[in-house]
């Protein structure tokens, strides 16, 4: 028999996406590099082929990109490998971001029918807010208020139930604010919390459910990439990789000239590209 989050992660692969009448994700075009050891690539595939690159699996599998060159030089490995500059128009959630109405629309209704594991998961990552009174009577209906509601959307993981306690003469309640339902929830949280929820199942969970939701990959602020805290935004693409315009490879990564282009003293039209 299958445990509980091979379960949750089979729940998400044959979850049918719903229809809805949220603003759908906007293609724009954005600049990224990536860099690899091999001068020859014409094509980038999420998983691999034998023969081209795709940069590792910490967000689910994919191809994985930078908003900064620098950190794409480091891939570059070398005075033969070569830092690629790639236009892409691909749909991509922001994992910066409040939660996308799309996004928390999908993961809500695979919820629904998923089970108790997968939902506490979810619920687990939400995080507490408080209610302070005065007045026992009062904390004591607001916690049990609160109690139902855990009960209805969870019941199954203590670690998410409401908890009280008394600061000084007050009584506070710490919570999970569910709302009327778990979609209230859901959207007070960032996409990357929801994202790594997901994870928390495997990170193939959390891409099925992103591109279930419209998008062809993430984004997110990198904060010090590298043991020299180079900062720029990474980009995993999942699928439609196709899409990406590779007409210019930026040459040698240890070339001076090219080397002064990427740290932003030249202008890119002014450097030695290989077409």
């Amino acid at each position: 028999e299958l445990d509980d989050t091979v379960k949750a992660y089979e729940h998400i692969k044959n979850f049918e996406p719903v229809k809805t009448d949220a603003t759908q994700p906007q293609n724009i075009t954005k600049q990224y590099y990536t860099g690899s050891s091999n001068p020859n690539m014409t094509k980038f595939v999420p998983g691999g082929d034998g023969s081209t690159k795709t940069s590792g699996d910490s967000f689910g599998k994919g191809v994985y990109l930078t908003s900064n060159p620098e950190v794409a030089k480091a891939y570059a490995q070398g005075d033969k490998g070569k830092v690629y500059n790639i236009n892409f128009d691909n749909p991509v959630l922001d994992l910066d971001s409040k939660a996308n109405t799309v996004f928390v629309d999908n993961v809500y209704e695979a919820l629904q029918s998923s089970s108790p594991d997968f939902k506490n998961r979810i619920i687990k990552s939400m995080p507490f807010k408080e209610k302070v009174f005065s007045n026992a009577d009062e904390a004591s209906n607001f916690f049990d208020l609160m109690v139902k509601k855990w009960q209805e959307a969870d019941g199954y993981f203590e670690g998410n139930a409401p908890k009280v306690g008394k600061r000084g003469n007050d009584f506070v309640i710490e919570y999970k604010d569910l709302g009327e339902d778990l979609k209230n929830g859901l959207s007070e949280m960032t996409n990357k919390e929801i994202f790594e929820a997901l994870s928390a199942i495997n990170t193939d969970s959390a891409s099925d459910m992103v591109m279930k939701s419209g998008f062809d990959g993430i984004e997110f602020l990198d904060k010090g990439a590298f043991q020299g805290g180079i900062e720029g935004k990474t980009a995993v693409i999942y699928r439609n990789t196709d899409k990406f315009n590779l007409d210019n490879k930026i040459k040698n990564s240890t070339d001076d000239k090219v080397s002064k282009m990427l740290r932003g003293e030249i202008p890119e039209s002014e450097s030695e590209l290989v077409k």
